[in-house]
């Protein structure tokens, strides 16, 4: 073998080991959702809200990757429920995020999971383009919402009762952000202002 031969191969072994840490990365770190909901407590009689999970990373492929549950009870039945999450940003300004909304069912229980779009929209703070061939590309014009504790609210629109509970948000890691890279680099799923 020669020594250009010895070298393609080191590079190519090189290329092949990264796309593997990589694909191992991404399979580890994408999450799916909620292993489980937290239960609810059944000496409170008032309305109840659980959130899971209880924490989320904001890399944008872990947002639209995770599934982000809500699930309420002791409000009237077949009631619809404003979901809502409040917290503080960067300015100490108060932050208002509108999650979506619910239907409980005859027994004043529901689960709502937050869709693609107010996570695009509310929590990432980006927009989608649709290409010609239906594929959508999100475009990341500013930061996501800050991180931090905030408050999920669900409130029924004709009992006005009110359930609480807590989602934190943390910055993006290391791995999130190399899952964005790749995302974005690799995969053309994403843009940011600089691509445009």
């Amino acid at each position: 073998m020669t020594d250009a031969n010895v070298k393609f191969n080191r590079r190519r072994m090189v290329k092949i080991g990264l796309i593997f840490v990589v694909t191992i990365m991404l399979s580890i770190g994408c999450s799916s959702g909620p292993k489980s909901l937290k239960v609810f407590d059944e000496n409170i009689k008032n309305p109840q809200l659980i959130v899971a999970p209880e924490t989320i990373s904001l890399g944008v492929a872990t947002i639209m990757g995770t599934d982000i549950i809500l699930k309420g009870r002791g409000f009237g039945p077949k009631e619809k429920i404003m979901l809502v999450l409040r917290g503080i940003d960067e300015k100490n300004k108060e932050v208002e995020i509108t999650l979506g909304f619910g239907k409980t069912g005859e027994d004043g229980t529901f689960t709502e999971e937050v869709d693609k779009m107010s996570k695009v929209f509310n929590i990432l703070r980006a927009d989608a383009e649709f290409l010609p061939d239906d594929k959508k590309v999100l475009l990341i014009s500013s930061p996501p919402i800050p991180g931090g504790i905030y408050e999920a609210t669900a409130v029924g629109n004709i009992s006005d009762r009110k359930a609480k509970s807590t989602l934190t948000f943390q910055d993006p890691t290391m791995i999130d952000k190399i899952k964005d890279f790749v995302g974005r680099v690799f995969l053309g799923k994403m843009k940011k202002d600089e691509d445009i």
